[in-house]
């Protein structure tokens, strides 16, 4: 992993990992057929509307998903999750940002499993995500934070009104063409010294890249 300047405002940084997949051959075959489909669409609200119906169908289910993945590495989701709680409070650091000071807002937030480690940290959290099942089960875990369903088009959040935009494990379901416009939407909702920072799985990584896929 590495932190990287973002134009304007912000920095970058990337973060992966390597597990096994070790699903029912039902799951993968249901998710083989629906990410084929996504691929094979044009049209990128087709693709946006194939990714949120996945993980609209997979939002009860995914830190158990993800744990099984996991199982044989010894390891669990909770051991990744804190490892980017250290490297978001580490990038903090290093910028000279004092997260009790700050409005957090979290792009893709799914089912928020991070903010149970991190949310305390911040003066106000905020997440947002395609997917109305994952929003909703967010809300339900954590009513004290703000949660907004997401068009993937415009973030639902005002210009200049939060301090750190995060973007976790988010872009790799984002069609590459598409990057530069959610960059372009995490500076514009920062206020003036914020930041930005996106987490992803290593794309030089091919064992990774597999998983990914899969």
């Amino acid at each position: 992993g590495g932190a990287f300047g973002l134009p304007a405002s912000g920095f970058l940084a990337a973060d992966g990992h390597i597990a096994r997949a070790r699903h029912s051959r039902n799951d993968v075959e249901r998710w083989d057929r629906a990410l084929d489909a996504a691929v094979a669409m044009k049209d990128p609200k087709d693709l946006q509307a194939a990714n949120t119906k996945i993980f609209d169908d997979h939002s009860d289910k995914y830190s158990t998903t993800i744990n099984e993945a996991l199982e044989a590495y010894g390891a669990d989701h909770d051991f990744f999750t804190r490892h980017k709680v250290r490297l978001i409070r580490y990038l903090l650091e290093k910028q000279g940002l004092k997260s009790a000071d700050l409005d957090f807002l979290d792009v893709g937030c799914g089912i928020a499993n991070i903010h149970e480690m991190i949310g305390p940290d911040f003066r106000t959290v905020t997440g947002i995500d395609v997917s109305s099942a994952s929003i909703d089960a967010a809300r339900a875990r954590f009513p004290d934070y703000e949660y907004h369903l997401y068009d993937g088009d415009r973030l639902p959040i005002d210009d200049n009104s939060k301090d750190l935009s995060v973007a976790i494990c988010v872009f790799h379901h984002v069609p590459p063409e598409d990057w530069q416009s959610l960059a372009s939407e995490m500076l514009r909702v920062l206020r003036p010294g914020g930041a930005a920072l996106v987490i992803e799985h290593n794309p030089h990584n091919p064992v990774t890249r597999r998983i990914v896929n899969r």
